[in-house]
């Protein structure tokens, strides 16, 4: 199955003959491929996309997603026939639960800042941080576990997220160099990948809920609002440093990308250049397509895609026996 990524609003997509066929900007075809062969389509900017071919990739319930030119997740074609109303009903009733829903969030942010301490550690050879350091970080990780509202849970985050990313900014070669996380918009070109990484991070586990049958709009920890898959926030927190931030390191480290891969707008924003976007997405598409042992209890290494879909079959059991234990974290 082929992923298709539209990056030149120039471009245009059509449907002919069963085939999905990218068009340049002067109306020749650049490449076709058959529509039963996409898994999904990822258009950035504003390309065309025809209501012919957007009839035909829902009718062969492919995922479509839309994205600002600069990277920022904006929208899906939503996939109505994988719904399962019995299913939301379940995750519903218990996450009206609040002792499931404070439970369910502290394994998710425990998991988190477990993971970002080990992604740390694997990138600090020269051994900048010291034991205080992680100390300081295990201590948030302690402290998630004894408090009492979702509230205190995400204070405890931000200032874990905070801490993190100082030292993270410690680590990354001299000209990526940065302070602390900036988002909307980033103001640097680590800040711009991670936000880019994020992003196309967020489609994907929005994808596998929308495939489960769960409803993406209903979670434990973010707060519910309109136009925003928060059920996707929840999950995306554990694969934020397993995948986008070690993927972003990699490439830093490596010296695929540099300084000269990045824009940066009057208004002080920092975004991705066409090429390094490409080949941002390149990196993430190798690495979600490695084989790890993502939980404890594997016996055998699976790629992201399988190891996510597992991760939510555990949350459907976990919502329907309202026990937040089930769900299976990330090492766990």
């Amino acid at each position: 199955m082929k992923e298709i990524y539209i990056f030149e609003s120039a471009q245009s997509l059509h449907y002919r003959d069963k085939k999905l066929i990218v068009q340049n900007k002067e109306g020749k075809k650049a490449y076709e491929v058959a529509v039963s062969q996409v898994k999904r389509v990822n258009i950035f900017g504003n390309p065309t996309i025809t209501t012919q071919l957007l009839k035909a990739l829902a009718l062969n319930k492919k995922e479509v997603h839309y994205y600002s030119q600069n990277g920022k997740y904006l929208m899906s074609m939503n996939l109505h026939y994988a719904e399962n109303y019995s299913r939301q009903q379940e995750q519903i009733l218990a996450l009206l639960d609040d002792s499931f829903s404070l439970a369910l969030s502290k394994r998710l942010i425990q998991s988190k800042i477990k993971l970002q301490a080990e992604l740390l550690k694997a990138y600090d050879e020269d051994g900048l941080l010291t034991e205080k350091d992680y100390v300081k970080l295990n201590n948030y990780y302690q402290e998630v576990e004894k408090v009492a509202s979702l509230e205190s849970i995400l204070g405890y985050e931000g200032r874990s997220a905070k801490t993190y990313f100082y030292y993270l900014g410690l680590l990354v070669p001299t000209p990526f160099k940065f302070s602390r996380r900036s988002k909307r918009p980033p103001k640097d070109p680590f800040n711009a990948l991670l936000s880019f990484g994020y992003s196309i991070l967020y489609s994907y586990i929005i994808g596998a809920i929308i495939k489960s049958g769960l409803n993406p709009g209903f979670s434990a920890l973010h707060q519910t609002r309109k136009n925003h898959a928060t059920l996707a926030s929840d999950l995306m927190e554990e694969w934020r440093p397993v995948l986008v931030d070690d993927v972003v390191m990699q490439l830093l480290i490596s010296e695929k990308l540099t300084t000269d891969d990045f824009i940066k707008k009057p208004t002080g924003e920092v975004y991705l250049s066409a090429d390094a976007r490409r080949l941002f997405v390149q990196a993430f598409r190798e690495r979600m397509l490695e084989k790890h042992f993502y939980f404890g209890k594997d016996r055998y290494r699976f790629v992201f895609l399988n190891s996510v879909d597992q991760q939510i079959d555990s949350l459907k059991k976990a919502f329907k026996y309202q026990d937040p234990l089930m769900y299976q974290t990330i090492g766990g």
